[in-house]
């Protein structure tokens, strides 16, 4: 798996960077991926959601977004080694399935799984100053850096999900974790060529003969620390009391990979919070 691959087909799009960056640098689509960028299935981004929607039943739309805070390890990630530019994500999913196994604990398995990623020529910006609602019209209104569809064969017992997840009640607080893959979505012509080229690498295995994937991802997420203006909103209650489907009441991390790990600095922490709108838990009582 560690085989350079499709290297040769985007190599107009792929700079060796002199003075403004190593040499060994891999510079695409404004990003700079570092000496592991020489193989795209290396490919590691830590992320950080700020919010994600709450579901709790079959048909349900959930949503994320977030801010992309490091590059194969690197939180100074743009083309010239500076931090004078950032990307960002929004996804979108729909519950397949939503099963109550008792004891506070929930399965979800999703699908339909969509991931804009978005690219602004200016430092990132703190998301947590204002509201979901203005984050996601901020981010949207940025320039579409790559796009990824869900690639169904995550589960065994759903072979047409995207997206599988546990969520767990634990006292007053709930947390989730999950898992997804997810492949580039060049046809629709919208992100940058040259990064989409770069990522698709068809290099992850899913179930029950589906096409391989390019980005498997991991997720964890909780209610405990949540945006302060979500929570100031009208529907804001909802986070402190009885969860209500589509508030975004829910906060993790993700990770992004390629088909290999990627080895990182022991001190680099995730920051922030989660991917894929994975609040899939049973409505829990009314807080007090």
């Amino acid at each position: 798996m560690r085989l350079l691959k499709k290297l040769a087909g985007v190599a107009a799009a792929v700079t060796l960077v002199g003075m403004a960056a190593p040499a060994s640098a891999i510079i695409v689509g404004g990003i700079d991926f570092g000496i592991l960028g020489a193989n795209p299935t290396n490919t590691h981004l830590e992320t950080a959601t700020l919010a994600q929607t709450y579901i709790d039943g079959v048909g349900q739309a959930a949503t994320a977004y977030g801010l992309i805070t490091s590059v194969n390890g690197d939180l100074s990630y743009c083309a010239d080694g500076s931090a004078n530019c950032s990307l960002y994500y929004i996804t979108h999913s729909t519950t397949r399935t939503f099963t109550p196994l008792g004891g506070g604990l929930s399965y979800a398995s999703l699908g339909g799984t969509t991931i804009d990623v978005y690219y602004s020529a200016s430092a990132a910006s703190n998301l947590l100053n204002q509201n979901s609602t203005s984050n996601l019209a901020l981010i949207s209104g940025l320039t579409p850096w790559a796009t990824f569809l869900g690639a169904a064969g995550v589960d065994l017992t759903d072979t047409g999900a995207d997206q599988n997840a546990t969520g767990i009640l634990t006292g007053q607080s709930l947390s989730a974790t999950g898992t997804g893959l997810v492949s580039v979505n060049a046809a629709d012509g919208i992100g940058d060529a040259s990064v989409e080229a770069y990522l698709n690498t068809n290099s992850i295995a899913a179930f029950g003969g589906n096409p391989n994937a390019d980005i498997a991802f991991t997720t964890s997420s909780n209610d405990v620390v949540l945006n302060p203006f979500d929570l100031a909103g009208p529907e804001g209650d909802s986070c402190r009391s009885a969860q209500e489907v589509g508030d975004f009441c829910f906060a993790g991390t993700a990770d992004l990979r390629g088909a290999t790990a990627v080895p990182e600095p022991s001190s680099l922490a995730l920051i922030g919070l989660g991917l894929g709108g994975l609040a899939f838990y049973r409505r829990k009582a009314r807080r007090t």
